[in-house]
């Protein structure tokens, strides 16, 4: 009887917090841990890290029972950290495995639970529990996944930020993200159910959003210099470090940077001196807007880089065959986006706080292009990203670059 009283007084808590937090935001710290930006939050009132991917859109968790039979090593070994029931183990039921683009894939089987974050409360939040993981990278280790992407029809694939929507929680089904420099950290928040319009300066600009979540965009430059001409497409994609370019384009690009700063390449990385990182150059994609205006957005390689070896740092810049562009985490520092899938748009806006370059301290360094969950209809991995959609149509570009 107790307990059910306990149990009651909880379920009211959330009840009556839901009913607060309508209309209102719902907030998650986010720390980029050298290449992933990590959410913290509680689930079940056990502390673990989530990896902000606006690649995917599932929420899954590395389960207690199967990481320390797995690898047989405490949870606290992994920057995500793991989940357990109480009582535990956790009793696996059925299992689905989610793959991602680059050829890694997560088993794993349905759980539902409360989760706090630094500014709301949500109970029954359905989300995966890892029971199985593959990678053709050996070096790949599991990770745990806030997918903030946007929805693909698949009935198990509800979003955190749908979920929250559908409880009332929130007011939209909207997420957007920020980061901004603390000391030598990258730190920021995950905002679930609109926009902060105190964390950027000016409007918020719109970019369209095409067929599934790619944005078009009409040309590239760095410092003037025009690389791509025509109608190209491309991905926001958190879960990714770096911005993945076709190789078809190394060339020019490389030939440019090198105008401003020595750089050599290494099996498929390039590196530069890193007291050199001043010089780096600010890559500038100009994006069609939501009215089909021209939408420029500058990235600047110097405001984020990875130290390696011996005075070296590499360039976030990764060359692929396929036709696929990726803009990884580096495009969100200094930058605010909302992602309103609903509505078939992302904004960006100029951060409200200082810009700041800051030197991220080493530690895995992954080679990969990408983390992006693969379409549940997907013949052929990661083919919704590894596929050019090419057109024909051109737009002009509109004063300011954010």
């Amino acid at each position: 009887m107790l307990a059910r009283d306990i149990s009651g007084t909880l379920f009211l808590l959330v009840a009556l917090q839901g009913l607060t937090a309508a209309n209102k935001l719902m907030r998650a710290p986010l720390v980029l841990d050298n290449e992933d930006p990590i959410v913290h939050i509680k689930v079940d009132g056990q502390e673990v890290g989530l990896l902000a991917d606006t690649g995917a859109l599932s929420l899954f968790l590395i389960w207690k029972a199967w990481y320390t039979e797995t690898y047989q090593k405490p949870c606290d070994s992994s920057i995500f950290g793991c989940y357990e029931c109480n009582p535990s183990p956790c009793q696996e039921g059925p299992t689905e495995t989610i793959e991602f683009d680059e050829g890694s894939n997560v088993t794993v089987f349905d759980h539902s639970g409360l989760i706090k974050f630094a500014e709301g409360v949500a109970g029954g939040i359905n989300f995966g529990l890892i029971c199985g993981f593959g990678s053709p990278d050996p070096t790949m280790e599991v990770w745990a996944s806030l997918g903030l992407g946007p929805p693909d029809g698949g009935p198990t694939y509800t979003s955190i930020t749908q979920q929250l929507a559908d409880k009332g929680l929130i007011a939209a089904s909207s997420s957007s993200i920020y980061m901004k420099p603390d000391g030598a950290r990258m730190v920021g928040e995950v905002i679930f159910g609109g926009e902060d319009k105190s964390k950027y300066d000016g409007p918020m600009r719109f970019i369209k959003v095409m067929s599934d979540d790619f944005v078009q965009f009409f040309t590239t430059s760095i410092e003037g210099h025009k690389i791509l001409m025509g109608t190209q497409y491309a991905r926001v994609d958190s879960g990714s470090y770096k911005l993945v370019i076709p190789k078809r384009f190394e060339s020019q690009i490389v030939t440019l940077i090198r105008k401003r700063i020595q750089i050599d390449k290494k099996e498929d990385m390039f590196f530069f001196h890193c007291e050199d990182f001043k010089s780096l150059p600010t890559i500038t994609y100009t994006f069609m807007g939501s009215q089909g205006e021209g939408v420029p957005l500058g990235i600047s390689l110097g405001a984020l880089f990875l130290p390696y070896e011996q005075g070296l740092c590499y360039l976030p810049l990764y060359f692929v065959d396929e036709d696929i562009w990726i803009l990884g985490s580096i495009a969100f520092v200094n930058h605010y986006w909302s992602f309103d899938w609903g509505n078939s748009r992302i904004g960006v806006a100029k951060n409200s706080l200082l810009t700041l370059r800051v030197v991220v301290l080493p530690g895995r360094v992954r080679k990969g292009a990408a983390r992006t969950q693969a379409p549940r209809d997907s013949a052929v991995l990661g083919s919704r990203a590894f596929r050019n959609q090419a057109g024909a149509t051109s737009g002009s570009r509109s004063p300011g670059t954010l």
